[in-house]
């Protein structure tokens, strides 16, 4: 047998052409490097709309949101001044509960002004819840000038029962208004705080005078409402028959009111006064201890006249 007729020819693998293993390595590795260039790109090399967008979320502290924008605006000086009685109201009265501050704070936010408005006009502001608002207001300027001024407070006492409702407040605040309106001075635009508010300080106790100076008994009046209203324990002494004897914290209210420290008189000294007045008329015991801490309302008010006199003087003779 020949070396051809040894048996069939083996077979051989299908042969491959060089340019066909060469185009199908350049496109394994063209995808390969494409893959991981891509990871590489996204994983160190942030995309610039990616940068621009967490720009945008970076969150500013010093921009308000458009929520407290609203609110911000919402709130108008009235329901600034709504706010401002009713926590004087809720900061001294007993009967106010958490119930009633809770049910305070939702009406806040769902009631109009007028809504406001009527649901405390039950409620009034005594002389001590005045004192109280005059440092919650005067150094924010919720009220144009100092409530607790003589005449300021005559003017927005309406009708001079001792009692401050909201509706005397937002009156006041309107009279303040038409005042620096109608007032002539052409320079008044640049006129500072302190000089706006004497020249209110001064239409107010000049108005106040123009009531009183031909009235004697109405400014007693008035003063002696202001401190039967600050006192919250009033007595009567059998001994003593229909005499009317409010509490010396009342009495304390009256000489802050007044600013009697200013001078030289302080407190004790100015209880000690009245009681003493009350013995000589027969109205105080030196040895009951239950009047200890009352004043007798007629001898408040018996000062209150000196007071007046003393004062109608003094404007008589600088007139």
């Amino acid at each position: 047998m020949t070396r051809h007729e040894e048996g069939p020819p083996r077979s051989s693998p299908p042969a491959v052409s060089f340019s066909d293993r060469d185009d199908a390595s350049f496109h394994g590795i063209k995808s390969k490097l494409a893959k991981q260039s891509l990871a590489h790109h996204a994983t160190k090399t942030p995309s610039v709309h990616a940068s621009v967008t967490q720009k945008k979320q970076a969150p500013d502290v010093n921009v308000k949101t458009a929520s407290e924008v609203k609110e911000v605006r919402r709130k108008t000086h009235q329901e600034h001044i709504c706010d401002e009685f009713e926590r004087a109201l809720a900061s001294t009265s007993k009967r106010r509960t958490g119930r009633d501050k809770k049910q305070a704070q939702g009406r806040d936010a769902t009631w109009n002004l007028e809504q406001r408005r009527a649901a405390l006009r039950p409620y009034h502001l005594s002389l001590p819840q005045i004192l109280a608002l005059r440092n919650a207001t005067y150094a924010d300027h919720l009220l144009p000038v100092d409530i607790s001024h003589l005449g300021v407070l005559w003017l927005c006492d309406r009708d001079h029962d001792g009692k401050i409702t909201l509706d005397d407040l937002l009156y006041l605040v309107e009279y303040c208004k038409e005042t620096m309106k109608q007032s002539s001075s052409s320079s008044y635009p640049s006129w500072q705080q302190h000089e706006r508010e004497a020249m209110i300080q001064s239409v107010c106790t000049e108005a106040l005078w123009e009531d009183v100076r031909l009235d004697r008994e109405r400014f007693v009046e008035w003063m002696g409402a202001l401190v039967y209203e600050a006192s919250t324990q009033r007595r009567r002494f059998w001994r003593h028959g229909s005499q009317v004897y409010v509490e010396t914290a009342a009495v304390e209210s009256l000489h802050r009111f007044l600013r009697m420290q200013d001078y030289g008189l302080e407190f004790q000294g100015f209880v000690d006064l009245l009681q003493r007045a009350g013995e000589g008329e027969g109205l105080m015991d030196l040895f009951d201890e239950e009047q200890d801490d009352f004043v007798p309302l007629g001898v408040v008010k018996e000062w209150v006249r000196g007071v007046y006199v003393g004062a109608t003087r003094l404007l008589a003779d600088v007139a």
